[in-house]
């Protein structure tokens, strides 16, 4: 039975290291260009790989009681002070979807702030 906690446990970690990677490599792009969202490296299908679900933020809102994707940024830094992994995952992946599927504008500097903080914390929160 010890062995497949341990087993969990290292599977948890693989997955952390990867997640990290993802998000500081995403933080990169995010950082320098509005349309880093775009790039091949941040994807749905990379997202999906991770264990992230694209819910239209109903796992937001389900956890978090009045937290919306579009929420204000003051307001959203807050929640990421108490967010867990999964659920800020599943959060990046719906706004990613959202801006290259179905905006009709594109990111404004608060929106890449979003992905800037949300990615910084993705990244923490993968920590090992």
């Amino acid at each position: 039975m010890r062995k497949n906690a341990g087993q969990g446990h290292a599977r948890n970690t693989a997955r952390n290291v990867r997640i990290r990677h993802f998000a500081l490599h995403s933080l990169e792009l995010c950082r320098n260009q509005l349309t880093a969202l775009t790039e091949p490296a941040f994807s749905g299908s990379e997202l999906q790989k991770l264990g992230f679900i694209m819910d239209c933020g109903s796992s937001l809102a389900q956890k978090y009681p009045g937290a919306s994707l579009d929420m204000p940024l003051a307001q959203w830094e807050k929640l990421l002070e108490r967010i867990d992994l999964q659920t800020l995952g599943n959060a990046i992946f719906s706004r990613w979807r959202y801006f290259n599927h179905w905006a009709e504008s594109a990111m404004s500097k608060d929106d890449q702030q979003w992905f800037v903080l949300s990615l910084t914390k993705l990244a923490q929160l993968a920590e090992c």
